[in-house]
């Protein structure tokens, strides 16, 4: 009976701080604080290292870019190596996949997708899994010293692929 009683307390503590944020809504459980002492939640700690890989990913394009016009305002001639190449192809399409990603979660959230479908946890611990195994020969590549990359850029490649494996031991544990 007292357990009946402190739940449907904590839910009506829930209703009450939705209504003083100005939202007349219940907080969702996935999204909620885990204990009193405000840490976040395996599922916030996923969301935040994809965010941190999302992030990096488009830092790593957009510093590719970046060098490639300041090379062709200094010669007058557009160059891209197969290297410079490289790095479009990985931080872009790794935006694209976590944008995807970060998407369908959004989906899950809002309860409009459900998880029971082809986006479940272990569908997304394995897309993880992929993402690692498509920065280890992103930095690789951007680590060599023919490319044509800022310092900013290649130490955002390793962001991106530490944030990847960050990514699947969050993923693991959410």
């Amino acid at each position: 009976v007292w357990d009946l009683v402190e739940e449907r307390e904590r839910e009506r503590e829930r209703e009450v701080r939705g209504k003083m944020d100005g939202r007349d809504q219940k907080f969702s459980m996935w999204l909620a604080p885990v204990n009193s002492v405000r840490q976040i939640s395996p599922y916030q700690q996923k969301l935040a290292t994809q965010l941190v890989v999302w992030v990096a990913s488009i830092v790593v394009w957009g510093s590719t870019l970046d060098v490639m016009f300041f090379l062709e305002r200094r010669t007058g001639v557009l160059r891209c190596n197969g290297y410079c190449v490289c790095n479009f192809i990985f931080g872009g399409l790794s935006f694209l996949f976590l944008s995807m990603v970060l998407f369908f979660n959004y989906q899950c959230e809002t309860k409009r997708m459900s998880r029971d479908g082809w986006f479940s946890e272990l569908n997304e611990l394995y897309m993880m899994y992929a993402l690692t195994a498509w920065w280890i020969p992103g930095v690789a590549l951007s680590s060599n010293t023919e490319n044509f990359i800022t310092a900013v850029g290649e130490t955002f490649a390793y962001f991106a692929m530490f944030g990847s494996v960050a990514c699947c031991f969050t993923a693991y544990r959410s």
